[in-house]
Protein backbone atom coordinates (compact mmCIF):
# COMPACT_ATOMS: atom_id res chain seq x y z
CA UNK A 1 0.00 0.00 0.00
CA UNK A 2 1.06 3.45 -0.72
CA UNK A 3 1.27 6.19 1.88
CA UNK A 4 -1.53 8.93 0.55
CA UNK A 5 0.78 11.70 0.96
CA UNK A 6 3.40 10.28 -0.99
CA UNK A 7 4.96 13.21 -3.24
CA UNK A 8 2.99 16.00 -1.23
CA UNK A 9 5.93 17.57 0.43
CA UNK A 10 9.68 18.37 -1.27
CA UNK A 11 11.87 19.95 0.56
CA UNK A 12 14.06 22.68 -1.86
CA UNK A 13 16.46 25.69 -1.61
CA UNK A 14 20.12 25.27 0.42
CA UNK A 15 21.39 28.05 2.47
CA UNK A 16 25.04 28.18 4.07
CA UNK A 17 26.41 30.80 6.69
CA UNK A 18 30.19 31.37 7.18
CA UNK A 19 31.06 28.67 9.42
CA UNK A 20 34.15 29.86 12.12
CA UNK A 21 35.39 28.94 15.83
CA UNK A 22 34.59 32.33 16.96
CA UNK A 23 32.55 33.85 14.69
CA UNK A 24 32.36 37.86 14.92
CA UNK A 25 28.99 37.70 13.55
CA UNK A 26 26.03 37.20 15.86
CA UNK A 27 24.68 33.73 15.54
CA UNK A 28 21.51 35.20 14.78
CA UNK A 29 22.79 37.13 11.96
CA UNK A 30 24.23 34.08 10.46
CA UNK A 31 20.72 32.10 11.00
CA UNK A 32 19.31 34.56 8.64
CA UNK A 33 21.80 35.02 5.88
CA UNK A 34 21.28 31.21 5.59
CA UNK A 35 17.16 31.03 5.40
CA UNK A 36 17.57 34.23 3.16
CA UNK A 37 19.96 32.36 0.86
CA UNK A 38 17.74 28.88 1.39
CA UNK A 39 14.42 30.73 0.03
CA UNK A 40 16.46 32.34 -3.00
CA UNK A 41 18.29 29.00 -4.40
CA UNK A 42 14.41 27.49 -3.81
CA UNK A 43 13.47 30.07 -6.19
CA UNK A 44 10.61 31.85 -3.76
CA UNK A 45 10.27 35.23 -2.35
CA UNK A 46 10.31 35.85 1.66
CA UNK A 47 6.64 36.84 1.02
CA UNK A 48 5.48 33.14 -0.13
CA UNK A 49 7.14 31.70 3.53
CA UNK A 50 3.75 31.09 5.42
CA UNK A 51 5.40 28.36 7.76
CA UNK A 52 8.42 28.39 10.00
CA UNK A 53 9.82 25.52 12.06
CA UNK A 54 12.92 25.99 13.55
CA UNK A 55 15.06 23.86 16.25
CA UNK A 56 16.68 26.17 18.74
CA UNK A 57 19.24 23.94 19.72
CA UNK A 58 20.87 24.22 23.41
CA UNK A 59 24.28 26.77 23.17
CA UNK A 60 27.56 25.29 23.47
CA UNK A 61 28.36 24.04 26.70
CA UNK A 62 29.28 26.79 29.61
CA UNK A 63 27.57 29.38 27.66
CA UNK A 64 23.73 30.85 28.24
CA UNK A 65 21.22 30.88 26.63
CA UNK A 66 20.71 33.77 24.80
CA UNK A 67 18.39 34.49 22.00
CA UNK A 68 20.38 35.68 19.06
CA UNK A 69 23.45 34.90 20.42
CA UNK A 70 23.77 31.22 21.55
CA UNK A 71 20.56 30.18 19.99
CA UNK A 72 17.83 31.41 17.58
CA UNK A 73 14.23 31.11 18.80
CA UNK A 74 11.43 30.89 16.53
CA UNK A 75 10.27 34.13 17.82
CA UNK A 76 13.68 36.18 17.05
CA UNK A 77 13.57 34.54 13.11
CA UNK A 78 10.09 35.47 12.64
CA UNK A 79 11.38 38.90 13.92
CA UNK A 80 14.32 38.75 11.38
CA UNK A 81 11.98 37.24 8.59
CA UNK A 82 9.36 39.72 9.08
CA UNK A 83 7.27 37.18 6.81
CA UNK A 84 4.29 39.15 5.57
CA UNK A 85 1.79 35.68 5.21
CA UNK A 86 2.91 33.54 8.37
CA UNK A 87 -0.14 31.15 8.99
CA UNK A 88 1.87 28.64 11.02
CA UNK A 89 4.95 28.28 13.59
CA UNK A 90 7.04 26.00 15.55
CA UNK A 91 9.88 25.86 17.91
CA UNK A 92 11.02 22.13 18.39
CA UNK A 93 12.86 21.43 21.44
CA UNK A 94 12.64 17.99 21.46
CA UNK A 95 14.19 15.25 19.68
CA UNK A 96 16.87 17.10 16.80
CA UNK A 97 16.32 18.92 14.15
CA UNK A 98 14.52 16.11 12.10
CA UNK A 99 11.72 16.90 14.86
CA UNK A 100 11.23 20.05 12.92
CA UNK A 101 11.53 19.06 9.63
CA UNK A 102 8.90 16.59 10.43
CA UNK A 103 6.62 18.24 12.12
CA UNK A 104 7.01 20.83 9.25
CA UNK A 105 5.95 18.22 7.02
CA UNK A 106 2.81 17.13 8.72
CA UNK A 107 2.11 20.94 9.04
CA UNK A 108 2.38 20.91 5.24
CA UNK A 109 -0.09 17.84 5.16
CA UNK A 110 -2.54 19.29 7.53
CA UNK A 111 -3.03 21.94 5.22
CA UNK A 112 -2.23 24.45 8.14
CA UNK A 113 1.05 26.37 5.37
CA UNK A 114 1.77 25.88 2.36
CA UNK A 115 4.95 26.81 2.07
Amino acid sequence: MVWENRFKVAVSGVGISKVTRSAETPLAALALDAVQKAVADSGLQIEDVDGLATYAALPAAGHAAVDGVSIVSVNAMMTMLKLPNLRWHLQNETVNIGGSVQTATNALIAGVCDT
